[in-house]
């Protein structure tokens, strides 16, 4: 399957160059139409990989995919450039089948609810990422079906760009931290559509690679890590 495009096949990396340009993620993840044709760029973090530079304060993007047809969890953490962040988060989905209410011209929105984090509160958010292996070398080497429970995110800190990914799977024990606390701050009301208990750790993985011919988030995909 190496060096060929299928059309149910997504490949991914964090730059998440598109052929089209108009798949790129700008904004306005809120509205359908834009999540649905620039679902993978804003995943990949195109837009916080443009921006990250001198002067841009601490920026991080997660992605909580929980069988993309069940429900899709996206929290944005942003210094207020006091010491405190931002968090807003975002669901998708709770019982009724995304591909039914999520279509590119239905009016149903995300679940939306905002939070202010305190200096000490964004200090703790960033030390999950530090002990979830956020900022660590990544390994080789991991598919992210549709259909599975994982976790994407991009960031930038300090001014550099940062990504990473986490699968969960039936063979380890969970091991993420930053979870809990996104969870704890969210407000959407929206019940977190959790792993199988046979789903146990969140096993990470490296770079991810776009298929530059869809941009479109399909019902079924696999980003495949290389």
């Amino acid at each position: 399957m190496d060096g060929t495009i299928r059309s149910w096949m997504v490949r991914l990396w964090p730059a998440l160059l598109l052929a089209v340009a108009g798949c790129s993620y700008r904004g306005n993840i809120d509205k359908p139409i834009a999540r649905r044709l620039t679902w993978f760029s804003y995943i990949g973090g195109d837009d916080i990989r443009a921006a990250c530079g001198p002067g841009m304060l601490d920026w991080y993007r997660l992605v909580y995919n929980a069988r993309y047809e069940e429900q899709l969890r996206t929290y944005e953490v942003v210094a207020d450039g006091a010491g405190g962040a931002i968090l807003v988060a975002r669901v998708l989905g709770s019982t009724a089948p995304l591909h039914v209410v999520g279509a590119p011209l239905s009016p149903w929105r995300w679940a939306r609810s905002e939070a202010r984090l305190d200096e000490a509160t964004f200090a703790a958010f960033e030390q999950t990422m530090v002990d979830s292996g956020f900022f660590e070398p990544l390994p080789v080497g991991l598919r992210l079906f549709s259909g599975d429970f994982w976790w994407v995110a991009t960031g930038c800190i300090d001014e550099a760009f940062h990504f990473g990914a986490w699968r969960y799977t039936p063979d380890h024990a969970a091991d993420l931290d930053f979870p809990a606390f996104l969870f704890v701050h969210d407000a959407t009301g929206v019940p977190v559509n959790p792993p199988p208990a046979r789903y146990q750790r969140a096993f990470r993985s490296a770079r991810v690679v776009l298929n530059p011919f869809r941009c479109a988030a399909l019902h079924k995909f696999n980003l495949i890590l290389s």
